[in-house]
């Protein structure tokens, strides 16, 4: 999503579409009905004010053909709205199509506004002439019909006001395979780089902070008028692996969008990997903070945006984030995950563990000869599971988070070298993933894989054990009284047209970190489902990524505000 580009030079354009501010989805007109994601976007007049339809002047308003039924789409439809219609009994209603007056045909190949400002169709076609055209005969015939002001299509590149879907910048970050993998010189760098010039596009300032080679974080902070808190919205720009291409329905990084059942790209689903963790969430933050600065310049405080490396990895970006001082004044950071845009202010935590074991090689024939050290793996592995159950046992299911886990995810021997059928080795290899929830202390739960270790060792003599813990991501739990939770629950109902849903999140992400080591409360919430990611045939719905910008937006203004 980016904000419309301006129809033309200011000088020459006084008076400019874009100068009216958008009715909010939940203010629609009288007869209007059906959810908040409702397309119709209803304008204000250049003074400020709304128009009255008790007023029976009959002032003129300039009206999007399509919403007064005219086959003028690029698909050669319509969306008419009977509440748009329903205008007629108070105003001069002005149909007006800049695709179609600028020189375009019915149907033609869909259009969208690119990050360099100018307009291209699917094909690669640049129709920004046909475009600016439309914009002036739009412009004409607001002046030679007074009119007071406009009902337009929302998210229309040609018609869409503050705010467009533009499927261009999601899809185009779907499309960069930027899985870490040096050995196919594979890494984040060309999409932080689709990141920043986004961010340019807009009139920011973003930097790139290099991480390692070819990890750059992109950190971008938009300054309020006076004092107050800092917000920040967190992403990633890594994905996983795809895997075996050949499994996929769709090619992982083709970046296709399917239509929706009402022929919309609004209401159809974007594919690929990374489409939901989390490009899409990518995508929804930057274009909320650009809606925010658009419709709302005068806020206290600042926003800060963290698109980092890494993620899927060490955690890299986010730590070298946080030890350049970047989250020093941050106040309170959504996480733009893709949790279903559930609120989430529970995050498992993660420890990850290297177990080797060493043995006494000997022949298979004569296993006596020797110690074999699958069998201490496999006393390892019933060890942990008595133990799982104790701790399971001890803290119980949490609400949003379940259960708490000890996960053997790699065995192998002999741990090097290689394999033979009748050769017991002499080394082992087992990786532990551990999940913990709230009540859990890590440095306990080393500690007593430890003395498990111990304890088979003195079982069976020339049996040894080592134990390492690379890797310690705490447990989360914001306080649900914190003021961004409280922003979040109040816009909530407003935006989504829902009570709040609240979830937990099963896997730790960046902000573990935030919260971890800087105090910082957070808020996971995001688009997609989020036990889509790290699957084949990943997707996330764009009406989910459309919701989520808009709940971003308010909920950065109200919390601003509150300040």
């Amino acid at each position: 999503m980016r904000r419309r580009a301006d129809p033309g030079d200011d000088d020459a354009a006084p008076l400019r579409v874009d100068r009216w501010w958008c009715w909010g989805p939940t203010t629609l007109p009288p007869g209007e009905t059906g959810p908040t994601s409702s397309p119709v976007t209803v304008l204000q007049m250049v003074d400020g004010t709304r128009p009255d339809p008790a007023d029976r002047g009959s002032p003129a308003l300039l009206v999007s053909a399509c919403l007064l039924g005219r086959l003028c789409n690029h698909r050669g439809g319509a969306s008419p709205r009977p509440a748009v219609e329903a205008l007629a009994d108070g105003f001069r209603l002005v149909p007006v199509c800049p695709e179609v007056d600028g020189g375009l045909p019915v149907p033609r190949p869909a259009a969208e506004i690119t990050a360099d400002g100018n307009v291209r169709t699917v094909d690669g076609d640049d129709v920004t002439a046909q475009y600016r055209a439309g914009a002036e005969v739009a412009v004409s015939l607001a002046r030679t019909n007074d009119v007071v002001g406009a009902v337009l299509k929302a998210r229309s590149p040609s018609c869409g006001s503050a705010e467009v879907y533009d499927g261009t910048f999601t899809r185009e970050l779907v499309r960069i395979p930027s899985v870490h993998d040096p050995a196919r010189g594979l890494n984040e760098e060309p999409a932080a780089e689709l990141v920043a010039a986004q961010m340019r596009a807009f009139g920011w300032q973003p930097r790139l902070d290099l991480v390692a080679p070819g990890r750059p974080n992109v950190i971008a902070v938009i300054e309020g008028d006076r004092p107050g808190p800092t917000l920040m919205f967190e992403g990633h720009t890594d994905v996983v692996t795809e895997g075996d291409p050949s499994v996929w329905s769709i090619p992982p990084f083709e970046g296709r969008i399917d239509l929706g059942p009402d022929g919309l790209e609004t209401s159809g689903v974007l594919h690929g990997r990374g489409s939901a963790d989390m490009k899409a969430g990518v995508a929804a933050a930057i274009a909320a903070v650009e809606a925010v600065r658009d419709v709302a310049p005068d806020l206290p405080g600042r926003i800060r945006l963290g698109i980092v490396a890494d993620e899927e990895g060490m955690m890299l970006g986010i730590k070298s984030f946080i030890a350049n001082g970047w989250a020093d004044e941050v106040t309170g950071a959504i996480v733009c995950e893709p949790e279903e845009n559930e609120i989430c202010l529970f995050q498992k935590g993660a420890m990850r563990l290297h177990v080797r074991v060493y043995g006494v090689m000997s022949h298979g024939a004569m296993p006596y000869a020797g110690v074999s050290p699958l069998r201490g793996v496999a006393d390892m592995v019933v060890a942990l599971r008595d133990y799982e159950k104790r701790e399971q046992e001890r803290i119980g299911e949490h609400q949003y988070l379940g259960w708490p886990w000890i996960t053997p995810t790699i065995i192998q021997a002999p741990a090097r070298g290689e394999a033979q059928h009748n050769v017991v080795p002499d080394e082992a290899y087992m990786a532990l993933d551990i999940r913990t929830a709230p009540g859990q202390d890590h440095d306990t739960i080393e500690a007593e894989i430890n003395r498990i270790a111990r304890s088979l060792e003195a079982a069976t003599p020339r049996l040894r054990f080592e134990v390492e813990c690379f890797e310690s991501r705490p447990w989360t739990a914001t306080n649900p009284n914190d003021p961004l939770v409280a922003a979040v629950e109040a816009v909530y109902p407003e935006v989504l047209g829902t009570e709040p849903r609240y979830g937990g999140v099963p896997g730790a992400t960046d902000g573990t970190f935030l919260w971890a080591l800087k105090d910082i409360p957070i808020v996971t919430i995001g688009p997609g489902d989020r036990t889509i990611p790290h699957q084949v045939n990943e997707f996330v719905r764009l009406e989910d990524v459309v919701r989520s910008a808009r709940l971003y937006a308010a909920t950065a203004i109200l919390y601003l505000r509150a300040s």
